[in-house]
């Protein structure tokens, strides 16, 4: 298939940028560009210490949280409804609980970290902005993307944990709703932040109804636009 995503083109909004650079989500370069900045930028490098003291502490105010028990089973079924050999064959770490009770506690902790914190200003204007995140991640998966979705429906996804695919391999984006087939959202790139969009029905679903999920595919995307697995991350749009 087509990768539909793109890399960021042009400057990102400077306050997210120091969000990111706070929450340590930052590629490594990326990382050190900003930390010269930092230095070099009095304006910037207040952004970042206002972040730094709004998201002192945010941690302790949150606990667990687990997902419904049949959460498992309609993620599993909406990405592979195809055939009972095949759903076994790519259910690898949707099996076990263990990789529900770590997507819970590592995606519920980096949303728990943003919660009331990305509903900010834009620089200049004082126009409230609310975005959506979701973390995806994986107890039994070293790899972890962080989502926001904009009110527009465009999405930014960036790989924070985990080694790149391996050769001959892609990361593939999808959105599960209920009672619809997968909807492959295109390739995430290894570095940096990947930029799509959801078509414009998903868009305007509330969105707690929508899930992201990260599976591995061949290069160039899944044929026949259907997953094929495996699951490496996935999580819950929330609102915050």
């Amino acid at each position: 298939m087509t990768d539909v995503n793109e890399h960021e083109g042009g400057e990102r909004d400077d306050d997210i940028v120091a969000a990111e650079y706070v929450l340590g989500v930052l590629p490594d370069a990326e990382r050190t560009r900003i930390a010269r900045r930092i230095e070099e930028e009095r304006a910037f490098a207040m952004l970042v210490a206002a972040w730094e003291e709004r998201l002192s502490g945010m941690n302790e105010a949150f606990g667990e949280e687990r997902p419904p028990s049949d959460t498992f089973g309609k993620i599993e079924d909406r990405l592979f409804a195809v055939d009972p050999v095949h759903k076994k064959a790519n259910a690898g770490l949707w099996t076990s609980l263990v990789f529900w009770r770590g997507l819970a506690v590592a995606s519920f902790a980096m949303v728990a970290i943003l919660a009331g914190t990305l509903v900010m200003r834009d620089i200049g204007t004082g126009v409230a902005r609310e975005d959506v995140v979701a973390s995806l991640a994986a107890e039994d998966s070293d790899a972890t993307f962080l989502a926001v979705k904009a009110p527009d429906g465009n999405i930014r996804i960036t790989r924070t944990g985990g080694v790149e695919p391996p050769s001959g391999r892609s990361h593939e984006l999808w959105v599960i709703v209920a009672d619809r087939d997968p909807i492959s959202l295109g390739l995430v790139t290894p570095e940096g932040t990947t930029s799509t969009v959801l078509p414009s029905d998903i868009a305007r679903l509330p969105d707690d109804a929508l899930t992201l999920a990260v599976t591995l595919e061949p290069a160039g995307g899944a044929p026949e636009g259907k997953p094929t697995g495996p699951i490496i991350a996935a999580g819950h749009l929330r609102k915050i």
